[in-house]
C-alpha cells in the first residue's frame, strides 16, 4: 500500500504523548489516533478507508451523516493491525 506520509512522532511533542496514552486505554481510534498509532499521516488512513479494492480496504465505522452532525470515523485496533498484516509488505 503506497503511502508517502510517514512522519516523525517526536515532532508532536506533548500532544503526541497525550495521544499515545489515550491509545493504550482505548480499543477504538479516531483517524488521527490511528495514523499516529501506525506512524503514517491521516490522509493515508482516509485513502485506506475508501480504497477501491475491498481486500485492501481498512474497516472503519462512521457516525454522523447529516448536515447537523459532524462525520466522525472510528477504527478498531484489531482491524487496524489486521490491515497492516495483510496489506503492508514485509521487509
Amino acid at each position: 500500500f503506497p503511502c508517502p506520509g510517514i512522519f516523525d512522532r517526536s515532532s508532536l511533542g506533548d500532544c503526541g504523548l497525550a495521544m499515545a496514552q489515550r491509545q493504550k486505554e482505548r480499543e477504538w481510534l479516531s483517524i488521527a489516533e490511528a495514523a499516529y498509532y501506525v506512524g503514517i499521516n491521516e490522509e493515508c488512513i482516509r485513502k485506506a478507508i475508501h480504497h477501491y479494492d475491498p481486500k485492501k480496504r481498512l474497516k472503519a465505522y462512521q457516525r454522523g451523516t447529516n448536515a447537523t452532525q459532524r462525520l466522525t470515523w472510528r477504527i478498531s485496533k484489531t482491524d487496524l493491525n489486521e490491515w497492516i498484516r495483510t496489506t503492508w509488505e514485509t521487509v
